[in-house]
């Protein structure tokens, strides 16, 4: 019995968006899980939209706007996007990564479970960093926040700066002159330092949280005197964002996170409606994801909204370039306190390359396709010569969703290379190393061509649709100086059963690099297959061959400009590899390879 194929929609959910002050609702990815039996990523994918939003008095409440009519924060909902395939896992960080920080920055100070005491380890975390007569906590976590694109606190700086010491003594300052006793300051301290662990209800993954934020948004309002309301109201940072709305019942404001009334806090009476935007403000410095990468089968998704500053302190997006047809490219480097990429050199802070979807499709479609694409593709055991996803995240605004993707910044790409190297030592090392490379190329293309499965139905035959030297990246290893060619750019790959294959649509063409069957069967409907695939990689190889004998001139000249001037049949000629013919002077059409490549130099022009 065949397996039913799972539809993927788009709908939007109610969120805090969809108050009254902010009617800007925001799209979920609703994809229903399929048969029980199914496990490859396509039954596998999910996603919950968040609850309806309902004020106690049973209707949707009002929330505060700031000063400019906006809410400082925006709305944002806890949906979670799951897939599984071949051992690959994508999920949603719904922790923004705090779990994976924690096991990096948490040693700043522990807390004994046997006695509930804070045990500092060793001298001050921060030596000479906190003094009552120099400078308060606030404002010392105001003078270490990144300015850039906005303002926001490193998580490295908050494990250091809101820490069992620094704690407990802000805590006795602040009550000096009021009743709250050692025994209160020690067990305040601990909640706000000492983590507190929970499950991940789609990927049953441990978590964990502190109310470390909470502690510094306060600090930074000044209000740390409220810290004991907010710790016995049992909310944690992953509470976090909050949003301020107003109870028609009370027509007073109160805290919501995630769709669910906190309640009025005690002290929450005593706040006007400033104080609840300046909340809001200073919670959004606390919101930078921290990217968990040292996992090559698990990448995490991040659900930001756009009052979230990406941890980024490079980035060149002036100079962005096209990547595919729907993306563009840009290098970032990441604050080295907010990822945990391994490399050889722990004190290097590689590059990463930052892709956007910019098709226009705010629903997230084109980006659900490119990355199930590449988890089919890559597998649990991976490939070299396949590019290695590290991260996705989507960033909310009021007019879209925007979707990216995050990869190891390469050298350049296979063109790149070509004119990089401009004399090609035509030695045996050389001859080796693109003979293995082509053969990884392949191998890797194998791999996305896989047939897993004897199911006629099962959509496992992939076909990358736009193989080309620009996605082909160029990786640089200066130590061993070996360099690497990955397959990136799955934008346009698609997968299909055994019996659909050889009748794909094709969707997007490189002119170049195309097929002869695209132009044979125009007249008709265009239908490709794996072959359209191996076309192209051929076209690549023979330029390679041309580039190792010829250089880069021999490429990017002498061979594109024959192709062009035996190009027959266009309006405007090309440089593709063959050219059409008729076959009965009227609709049937066959192709015929151009001279130029059949007799494509063989020997140095010297």
């Amino acid at each position: 019995m065949a397996k039913p194929t799972p539809t993927w929609t788009v709908s939007r959910a109610s969120t805090f968006a969809d108050s009254p002050a902010r009617q800007t609702a925001r799209p979920v990815l609703d994809i229903p899980r399929n048969s029980p039996h199914h496990t490859s990523c396509r039954d596998f994918i999910e996603q919950r939209g968040s609850p309806n939003l309902h004020s106690p008095g049973g209707s949707c409440g009002q929330s505060r706007p700031s000063s400019n009519g906006v809410s400082p924060v925006s709305g944002h909902s806890p949906s979670s996007f799951h897939l599984e395939d071949d051992g690959i896992t994508i999920y949603t960080a719904i922790d923004r990564g705090y779990t994976a920080a924690e096991e990096i920055y948490g040693s700043n100070g522990t807390l004994d479970s046997t006695n509930d005491s804070v045990v500092p380890q060793g001298p001050d975390p921060d030596p000479g960093l906190h003094s009552a007569s120099e400078s308060n906590l606030g404002e010392l976590i105001r003078s270490s926040l990144e300015k850039y694109p906005k303002k926001w606190l490193p998580i490295d700086r908050l494990f250091a700066l809101v820490n069992p010491v620094h704690v407990r003594q802000e805590l006795s300052q602040t009550y000096s002159s009021q009743k709250l006793s050692p025994a209160d300051v020690e067990r305040y301290t601990k909640m706000v330092c000492s983590h507190k662990s929970y499950d991940d209800e789609n990927t049953k993954r441990k978590l964990k949280s502190s109310c470390r934020c909470i502690f510094a948004i306060l600090a930074l309002m000044n209000r740390l005197n409220d810290a004991p309301a907010f710790l016995e109201s049992e909310l944690s940072d992953r509470d976090l964002p909050l949003r301020a709305m107003k109870n028609p019942a009370t027509q007073r404001y109160e805290f919501y996170s995630h769709g669910r009334s906190i309640g009025p806090l005690p002290t929450a009476d005593v706040w006007h409606s400033a104080m609840f935007d300046t909340f809001m403000l200073y919670q959004s410095y606390m919101l930078s994801p921290f990217f968990d990468l040292k996992s090559k089968n698990d990448v995490p998704f991040h659900d930001l909204g756009d009052d979230v500053a990406l941890p980024f302190i490079e980035d060149y997006f002036s100079e962005r370039r096209q990547q595919g047809h729907h993306g563009t490219v840009w290098r970032v480097k990441i604050h080295p306190g907010h990822h945990n990429f391994p490399t050889d050199n722990e004190q290097e802070n590689p590059y990463f390359a930052v892709k956007e979807l910019t098709s226009g499709d705010s629903g997230g479609t084109d980006f659900i396709q490119e990355v199930t694409a590449w988890a089919k593709s890559v597998g649990v055991a991976g490939h070299r010569h396949i590019i290695r996803l590290l991260a996705t995240w989507r960033q909310t605004s009021r007019q879209k969703d925007s979707w990216y993707l995050l990869f190891l910044w390469a050298n350049g790409n296979l063109r790149d290379y070509w004119y990089k190297h401009t004399e090609p030592q035509r030695d045996l090392l050389l001859v080796t190393w693109i003979g293995d490379q082509c053969l990884g190329l392949a191998e890797g293309l194998k791999k996305i061509h896989r047939a897993a499965s004897n199911d006629d139905n099962i959509e496992n035959y992939g076909i990358h649709g736009d193989i080309k030297p620009e996605n082909i990246l160029w990786y640089k290893d200066e130590d061993d100086n070996y360099d690497n060619l990955v397959v990136c750019d799955f934008g346009f790959t698609r997968f299909h059963s055994r019996r659909s294959r050889s009748t794909a649509r094709p969707e997007g063409i490189s002119p170049t690099y195309r097929a002869p069957e695209y132009d044979t069967t125009l007249k008709q409907t265009p239908h490709i297959s794996r072959a359209y695939d191996i076309w192209a990689l051929a076209c690549v190889y023979l330029e390679f061959i041309t580039w190792y004998i010829t250089g880069p001139e021999g490429v990017r000249d002498t061979f594109t400009t024959k192709r062009t001037n035996q190009d027959k049949g266009e309006l405007v000629p090309g440089d593709k590899f063959f050219n059409c013919v008729s076959l009965d002077g009227e609709n049937n059409f066959g192709a015929i390879v151009k001279p130029c490549v059949l007799k494509a130099s063989l020997h140095s022009p010297t």
